[in-house]
């Protein structure tokens, strides 16, 4: 069509072409269909740029290259106001808001949520309502305002099951999983995370799948359950490579290479986080980022490597401070009390009793970020890590008080454990079923 002089027909046949990648979870392919579209189309035909833009953000999203989606879904909005389309405006704030967020600046997020919720509620949009919803639901639950959370995606879900979209009933019901799984409910997170993935299979949502195999298997990690963790992280990595989804493949493989750190596999964890490390340089996001480098700062550790372990934990620091989210410097505080840790039981002597100090210090800020993010169950964790440095030091009492604890937190939302009616989370039973 282009070497026939009709631009307007290659920018149209492109524009499918891209739509049609996108719906056959092909990013990559999308993308370069929706850049020829771009570079061709009229100055003029504004219809035609807001649609290339929204489309190219998606698949740009879908690679990892935030940056690249916020350019297009800047020019969708610029374009949107141009055309006075308030809806369409709207989405473009919602995408913006989404790929703030993955790129980790949460309050430019939730600022873009607002102004969309605000469009939306005006023009009577009931769908993007909901969309927005799960949105800043996501942003409460990252900040540790559980109960905010839950109540945006319980607006979210009612929304959802009037219409009738399992696809976002599926995001709704995955985001609700990891409330219960904060809270330490770990058979509620796998029921949740089960139902999401079979709502998400249902519509041919590969993607969704993966995802939520992600955090499926981190639910059976911490249930003891590490085979069955590492066969759906594995099956979770081969869709999302075959989608080329850099996000999700970074956050699966640092997963594989916690359950090989767990196996005492420590040349197959390490390959995991290296591929991890690249994955999420190229498009992970500075969440999975500092994941990652935490958890090669553990293997280095392992291996008594310890000038290295500190110049990754300085790494990931500076990721981590950067977000400034609680439950993210819970896990730096937590990695490096191991430092202190694993320094202590490396000298044959045991005599650096100011390692042992410095890890309880640590472990005590760690365990402060966990339950100021609501992460009962890291907190939990925490407090068990402290009672084993506490009961090395000789202060038995003060170790059986942090077990104590523990033991609480965990108790606090077990399966025995019904949540108030204010705290109740939503009914999976309500849930629009696939078939219906």
């Amino acid at each position: 069509a282009k070497s026939a002089g009709s631009r307007a027909r290659s920018v149209r046949y492109n524009l499918r072409a891209g739509r049609h990648a996108l719906r056959d979870h092909l990013p990559g392919e999308a993308q370069t269909c929706l850049l020829q579209a771009e570079a061709l189309v009229a100055q003029d035909d504004k219809p035609t740029r807001l649609d290339i833009s929204m489309d190219l953000g998606d698949a740009r999203m879908d690679l990892g290259d935030y940056d690249g989606a916020l350019a297009s879904f800047q020019t969708a909005l610029h374009v949107a106001w141009q055309l006075r389309h308030r809806t369409r405006g709207a989405d473009a704030l919602v995408r913006l808001g989404r790929a703030e967020s993955m790129a980790g600046r949460y309050d430019f997020a939730f600022r873009h949520f607002e102004a969309a919720l605000r469009l939306y509620e005006e023009q009577n949009e009931p769908g993007g309502v909901a969309d927005v919803c799960l949105q800043m639901g996501k942003v409460y639950w990252l900040k540790g305002r559980h109960g905010e959370a839950l109540q945006s995606y319980r607006k979210s879900e009612r929304t959802y099951q009037e219409l009738k979209n399992n696809r976002g009933l599926g995001d709704v019901v995955d985001a609700i999983a990891s409330l219960h799984y904060d809270r330490g409910d770990l058979a509620q997170a796998e029921k949740f995370y089960r139902r999401a993935i079979k709502l998400k299979n249902a519509i041919d949502d590969p993607q969704g799948v993966a995802a939520g195999l992600c955090n499926l298997g981190a639910a059976w990690l911490h249930q003891g359950k590490t085979e069955k963790a590492v066969t759906a992280w594995k099956e979770g990595l081969e869709l999302a490579s075959l989608m080329g989804n850099t996000s999700l493949q970074a956050a699966i493989s640092g997963n594989l290479g916690e359950a090989y750190m767990q196996l005492e596999q420590l040349e197959d964890a390490a390959d995991c986080f290296d591929n991890a490390l690249a994955w999420a340089e190229v498009g992970g996001g500075p969440r999975t980022l500092a994941g990652v480098r935490l958890n090669r700062a553990a293997v280095l550790m392992k291996r008594e490597m310890w000038p290295e372990a500190v110049a990754e934990l300085e790494l990931a620091q500076s990721v981590c401070e950067e977000l400034n989210i609680p439950r993210v410097m819970g896990q730096l505080e937590r990695m490096t009390g191991e430092l202190f840790s694993a320094k202590h039981s490396s000298d044959p002597d045991a005599t650096h009793d100011r390692h042992l100090k410095r890890a309880a210090e640590h472990y005590r800020e760690s365990i402060t970020y966990f339950i100021e993010a609501g992460c009962n169950l890291e907190a939990a964790s925490t407090h068990e890590r402290l009672a084993e440095t506490l009961e090395s030091a000789g202060k038995d009492e003060d170790a059986k008080r942090e077990r104590e604890t523990a033991i609480e937190l965990r108790a606090a939302h077990g399966e025995s454990a019904e949540p108030q009616n204010d705290e109740r989370l939503i009914d999976l039973d309500a849930v629009v079923r696939p078939n219906e």
